[in-house]
């Protein structure tokens, strides 16, 4: 009885055995006239589970029937040979019941390929190679008994549990026996029910099977793995039907040359065995020149637990494994010498690592790997140093940027775990803080200082998306407030105040659109305040000649800081607060005199004073030495300050506020 017709569902048990021998427990995929499903093998010690895979023929033929059952046959064997290989899923058993092919092939413990496939982790260039050097050398074998597999996919390629090496199943006798019965449409519909349609190339797809048909399913898995993109998602060029992925991965030119040869859209342009490729990349090992050691990158790839089952050193941006053999005693220690060092147990790692010997294929691999290992070493060590540093000093960005570079090794990972963890979260509090004081900042109006606060806050927090967002918007107010600045400038300066109206200017910060027309003003303005107080400084000059000296110190006073006349404006003000001493202490004294003498002492006085003026020659100083040199003019210097026109007319732009602030 066929279990076709068994009503079974995931995980539940049949009363009926299959060939009065395997006991189905759990079916795998159901498809139409086929399926596959996990029985348990009755005869056998300990029940084993197994695989089983099975389809129908509908057609009642005779001779077609004939012709099936002897294709089956025929395939069976050759898979049964092909199971002779460690790597290859062993055929156990075949038998046909009721139209019904049924092929027995052995349970892989372990997890298909399709799990380390991610597009967060993409592999490596030695990642792939290795992977190429092992799905090809299984190919290889199997192209040379003449089969072509035309399934190749990651669920079909198992990671053992056991050993961490890769096998490859579901090498079915069905596709054999079915396809050459039917027409090639129907051929074609087989062809997808029994593979993942992205992984087939075109003539494939066509009925048209190659062994270049592996080849290609085999490079598109390892392009999966370099750009972390199923095949489907990949674009491909309109004109050529090619695949277009090389500006999603990370590999060298040569590596890319050999995929892209994998894939080519016709197979004429393809490799076409597995011996090619491998041939292929025995040529590009063979062509590279010496590197020296410290070009050398390492990296070992534990697949299981504790079991050392890849190695790789990748030399110059290329791998080589021609010598690659996880069963292999020198590849085996210097994976426990790997294994060793990452625990920061450096002796034993050296020591394990030169007890491999001189005739090991891993000798030449474990000699780079000591030499490389104690320059990684001593560089975590260094990093660790600065990273307690940094810590120690509360700054938390280097701490992380530190750590970012440290080389990739367990026992100095675990050593800055908790202070990286600690720096991540008191820059996080750092970078809200600065938010804060950015916010206020903001809400007094200060945006240039909002801005330089908001750049002090690094990427990469949690807050930084709203740090682009305030920066967008500060940048926005910072130029409406340096356009009002301006416009306070022009009416200061027309005023006459360009003391205030500089002030103003400076308040303006680069980098605004205004700041071009800013510095122009305030070269003017200087000019022009210089003007003023050279002025200013006249006035008081004139002042103190008639002996006004708190009229000239008034004058003096408003001469600014930072003019050529404000040095000798401080003098002045010394000298003129001195003589104004020296004038009220006469004062005082006279009056207290005049109220002593009698009448005749007065008149005395008077007479002298009389005497002096008629004979005084002494004239006051001009007080208008800026009027206009036609003398019957009548302009006095006060008439020709308050001009509008004494400082030009350049110093107001515009009457109206909406030509500095537009929208105002």
């Amino acid at each position: 009885m066929s279990i076709l017709e068994l009503s079974t569902s995931n995980g539940a048990k049949t009363e009926s055995l299959l060939h009065g021998r395997y006991q189905p427990v759990e079916v795998l995929e159901n498809r139409g006239l086929g399926q596959t499903l996990i029985a348990l093998d009755t005869q056998q010690p300990d029940h084993p589970e197994c695989v089983i895979k099975q389809h129908r023929l509908l057609d009642n033929n005779r001779e077609s029937l004939e012709t099936a059952r002897h294709l089956f046959q025929t395939e069976a064997q050759i898979l049964k040979t092909l199971g002779s290989h460690d790597q290859i899923a062993q055929l156990l058993d075949y038998f046909e019941v009721e139209q019904t092919f049924s092929v027995v092939q052995e349970f892989i413990f372990g997890y298909p390929l399709g799990a380390e496939l991610s597009q967060e982790q993409r592999w490596t260039e030695g990642e792939v190679v290795m992977f190429l050097h092992e799905v090809l050398d299984i190919l290889e074998y199997a192209h040379s008994q003449g089969v072509i597999h035309g399934a190749i996919q990651p669920d079909n390629l198992i990671r053992r549990e056991q050993d961490g090496r890769l096998v490859l199943t579901d090498f079915s006798a069905i596709r054999q026996v079915r396809a050459p019965l039917l027409p090639t449409q129907e051929q074609v519909c087989l062809t997808m029910s029994m593979g993942a349609l992205e992984y087939m190339s075109v003539e494939q797809l066509r009925g048209k099977p190659r062994p270049s048909n592996d080849i290609y399913a085999l490079g598109m898995i390892a392009i999966q793995g370099l750009t972390g993109m199923r095949p489907d998602q990949l674009p491909e060029d309109p004109e050529t039907g090619e695949v277009v992925w090389q500006q999603e991965a990370q590999v060298s030119e040569a590596i890319a040359t050999i995929l892209s040869k994998m894939v080519s859209y016709h197979f004429k342009d393809r490799y076409q065995s597995a011996a090619e490729v491998l041939a292929a990349f025995k040529s590009l090992e063979a062509g590279e020149p010496e590197v020296p050691p410290q070009r050398i990158n390492q990296f070992i790839n534990l697949k299981t637990a504790g079991v050392a089952t890849s190695l790789a050193l990748a030399v110059g941006g290329y791998s080589f494994f021609e010598h690659y053999n996880p069963l292999n005693p020198g590849l085996n220690t210097l994976a426990q010498a790997e294994q060793k060092y990452q625990e920061g147990e450096l002796d034993e790692a050296f020591q394990l690592a030169e007890s491999i010997a001189t005739n090991s294929a891993a000798y030449e691999d474990a000699q780079n790997a000591i030499a490389q290992w104690q320059e990684n070493w001593d560089q975590a060590e260094a990093q660790v140093q600065a990273i307690e540093q940094a810590f120690e000093q509360n700054q938390w960005q280097e701490v992380i940027d530190q750590a970012a570079q440290i080389p990739d090794i367990d026992f100095w990972q675990q050593q800055i775990t908790e202070k990286v963890e600690q720096a991540k979260l008191k820059l996080e509090q750092e970078a809200e803080e600065l938010l804060l004081q950015a916010y206020s900042q903001a809400m007094d109006k200060d945006f240039t200082g909002a801005l330089q606060t908001l750049k002090a806050i690094p990427p990469g927090t949690k807050v930084y998306q709203e740090v682009q967002n305030k920066t967008v918007e500060y940048k926005e107010k910072q130029q409406i407030r340096a356009r009002y600045f301006l416009h306070q400038a022009y009416k200061q300066a027309i005023e006459k105040n360009f003391t205030t109206a500089l002030a103003y200017l400076r308040k303006v910060p680069q980098g605004t659109t205004v700041y071009d027309q800013v510095r122009e003003k305030i070269a003017e303005y200087e000019e022009k305040q210089q003007v003023k107080a050279i002025y200013l400084l006249h006035r008081a000059n004139n002042r103190a000649i008639v002996g006004d000296y708190s009229g000239a110190l008034e004058y003096l006073q408003q001469i600014p800081e930072g003019t050529p006349a404000y040095a000798q404006a401080q003098a002045k003000i010394a000298e003129y607060t001195a003589q104004q001493d020296n004038q009220n202490s006469s004062q005082e004294e006279a009056t207290a005199g005049r109220s002593s003498q009698d009448d005749a002492s007065q008149e005395e006085a008077t007479a002298s004073r009389s005497s002096n003026n008629d004979s005084s020659t002494t004239q006051p100083f001009n007080e208008e030495p800026f009027t206009s040199s036609n003398s019957g003019s009548g302009d006095s210097t006060e008439d020709l300050f308050s001009g509008s026109d004494f400082f030009g007319s350049t110093l107001n732009p515009g009457t109206n506020l909406q030509e500095i602030i537009p929208g105002s």
